[in-house]
């Protein structure tokens, strides 16, 4: 999926879904510009890349890939989803013991609201 991108590396095949969002981060908000991407594989397969390539504070990058397969569970078709986050800022690189285990704390915090998410409105147990 990457590949076929602009991240990270130019032009790509696949077309972006641009967006804003105004977040808080650290208790300031901030303005931030992303692009989204997806595309179906072979075998009901299906990738996504969700990249904020700007923000006004808080943080330089954050990218979070999904990988979703078909699968059959308990003899019921569902789906196996893979998700990685990724996220650069100054203020993470400075932290250090309980500090950076409350960062942590929070962002997983963060992922597990986008999953319940997630699995809501895909109609998920």
């Amino acid at each position: 999926l990457l590949g076929a991108t602009a991240i990270g590396r130019g032009g790509g095949s696949l077309p972006a879904e641009l967006y804003w969002e105004l977040l808080d981060a650290n208790d300031q908000g901030v303005v931030t510009l992303g692009a989204a991407y997806s595309r179906s594989g072979a075998s009901g397969t299906y990738q996504s890349a969700d990249v904020l390539y700007y923000a006004s504070g808080g943080y330089y990058v954050a990218l979070t890939l999904h990988q979703l397969w078909p699968v059959t569970a308990d003899g019921k078709p569902s789906t196996l989803v893979w998700r990685g986050d990724m996220i650069s800022s100054a203020e993470l690189a400075s932290l250090h013991g309980v500090e950076r285990l409350g960062s942590e704390s929070v962002m997983m915090k963060n992922i597990t609201k986008a999953v319940t998410a997630f699995r809501r409105e895909s109609g998920g147990r």
